[in-house]
């Protein structure tokens, strides 16, 4: 394999990996714009992937991998919003109608990137059945 090919592989592999984090990124923008400042999201991208991963492997659907990950990611940021609330943390804009937009949208680009990403670097592994 050439030089060429090499670099061009490389760049393939840096975009295909780089897209679930610049959602995460946009997730933050959107958020840190509504005026709450959420620094987990990729932890909960994390746990939404093990989880989907794990799912899909035992279950042997990948349908029920992208279940497991919606509900993983949905109850880190319901858990992010309850102690956001109850601890009183000020927040510039949390009682207009945007600000609950944004949020829900946040949710809903953090519950859609692990899938995402467990796709990609589940493509090379084999199936639960297959001996190692």
């Amino acid at each position: 394999m050439g030089m060429f090919e090499t670099l061009i592989l490389i760049l393939d592999s840096t975009v295909r990996l780089a897209i679930p984090l610049m959602f995460a990124a946009l997730a933050g923008l959107y958020s840190e714009r509504s005026g709450i400042f959420d620094i987990g999201l990729e932890g909960k991208m994390l746990a939404a992937a093990l989880a989907g991963a794990a799912a899909a492997a035992v279950y042997g659907s990948a349908w029920i991998g992208l279940f497991f990950a919606i509900v993983v990611s949905t109850a880190l940021a319901s858990v992010h919003e309850s102690t956001r609330t109850t601890q009183r943390v000020p927040s510039t804009s949390a009682k207009s109608p945007r600000s609950a937009r944004i949020r829900f949208m946040r949710s809903s680009v953090a519950m859609l990137t692990p899938p995402f990403s467990m796709a990609a670097f589940s493509a090379g592994m084999p199936k639960a059945s297959q001996p190692i």
